[in-house]
Order: structure tokens, then C-alpha cells, then sequence
């Protein structure tokens, strides 16, 4: 799922934070899992070749 072009731009204004709409929280949340999982992948393979990260 593709971020609306704005949604950055959106987010980086801290002036018009006052609001949220359901789509844009169900994106970011969306993506903060994707990038957990990818953390939780690097780490992995980091333990693979003997990095503890915690």
C-alpha cells in the first residue's frame, strides 16, 4: 500500500497535527509494523553471525 503523496508533508507541518483521520492512522500504523518486522529481520541475521543487538 502506496503513502498519499501529502501525507509526509502532513505530518512534518506540526501545525495542522490537530487532527488525524482513520485512514492516515491505519497507514502509519500499517507501515510501523511492516517496519518492525524488518527490524526484528536484521536482527536475525545479525545473531547469525554472532551480533547480540537488543
Amino acid at each position: 500500500m502506496a503513502l498519499p503523496e501529502d501525507l509526509l508533508d502532513r505530518l512534518r507541518d506540526a501545525r495542522r497535527l490537530g487532527y488525524a483521520l482513520p485512514s492516515d492512522l491505519e497507514m502509519i500504523v500499517g507501515e510501523l509494523v511492516r517496519l518492525r518486522s524488518e527490524i526484528e529481520k536484521i536482527k536475525k541475521a545479525l545473531e547469525k553471525h554472532g551480533i547480540k543487538v537488543d
